[in-house]
């Protein structure tokens, strides 16, 4: 799938099974919002058919024509074939498979969230362990990391630009910590809740996200932590955040496989997650109760 491609109403209703007209009255009702080229022609994007299919309970029949390979995994036990089918396009380092695993389970109505715990990261793990056993060469793995990173960032064209008020979040990771897919799966996770995120980027020092919180003062501010050369130093720059963080009302929300251990009982303004899921459960629970209040 090309970024932020404009897709006519006759691709719209192959790819949805039903004729080019439907498409076109529906757009005209407003069940499906559309763009207007000077010519007066109508452009559906991609997150005015993402919103229309999720819904409306719809399914893509015919992926292609959408620049998304069709998928095997459109079975009973789809989440199980579709992660047969991502290692395999791993070892391959094909890039159109790969997004189009990713792409059409969240079209066919998984949330990011799921597909990154369930399918996404369980299949980086287990590339990582192969290439540290051998079974994978260097330039699969670093190439397949890359190729779920553009991924990653082109599922912002499934979403729609948030709302001037929306809650903001900035995101990022710390000093000699260089993996960028964890927090990335964060930033989409948000982005489709309907947040407003600024990545910082990876491997930047404490400090640098104390000025940023106090830049920004966002509702929430996330860390990834997947790489910890030293606990303790780690442990003392984060309640350095924390209380940054606290100083103006921003909440921290903290996750990763090298998270030190102590870190949980040092910080009690400070919420540890373990999974996507969890972390957006956290957050949906959090501003349910911040509305109701």
């Amino acid at each position: 799938m090309r970024e932020n491609q404009l897709f006519s109403p006759k691709q719209v209703g192959s790819a949805l099974g039903v004729s080019e007209a439907s498409i076109k009255r529906w757009v005209d009702k407003g069940k499906i919002d559309c763009v207007k080229t000077t010519g007066g022609h109508r452009k559906i994007p991609m997150h005015a058919l993402t919103k229309y299919i999720h819904e409306n309970n719809k399914k893509i029949v015919n992926p292609e024509v959408l620049n998304i390979p069709s998928s095997s995994g459109r079975v009973k036990d789809k989440m199980k074939q579709s992660a047969l089918e991502l290692r395999k396009s791993f070892l391959e380092c094909d890039e159109y498979k790969i997004r189009g695993i990713i792409f059409d389970l969240f079209l066919s109505g998984k949330t990011p969230q799921s597909i990154f715990d369930d399918l996404l990261a369980p299949a980086l793990h287990q590339l990582g362990c192969d290439w540290e056993a051998g079974t994978v060469d260097a330039f699969q793995e670093r190439r397949t990391i890359q190729i779920c990173i553009r991924t990653l960032y082109a599922f912002d064209s499934f979403f729609t630009k948030p709302e001037s008020d929306a809650p903001v979040a900035i995101l990022g990771t710390l000093s000699t910590d260089p993996y960028t897919v964890p927090i990335l799966m964060a930033e989409v996770s948000l982005r489709a809740q309907g947040w407003r995120t600024e990545f910082l980027g990876n491997d930047l020092p404490f400090d640098s996200y104390q000025k940023a919180i106090l830049m920004y003062k966002p509702d929430l501010a996330i860390i990834s932590v997947s790489s910890s050369l030293n606990e303790k130093s780690i442990t003392r720059d984060l309640k350095e955040i924390e209380c940054t963080a606290k100083s103006v009302g921003t909440k921290l929300f903290i996750g990763g496989r090298a998270v030190p251990h102590e870190a949980p009982q040092e910080m009690p303004e400070t919420t540890f997650v373990y999974s996507m899921t969890n972390m957006i459960e956290i957050i949906k629970s959090y501003y349910q109760e911040v509305k109701e209040a």
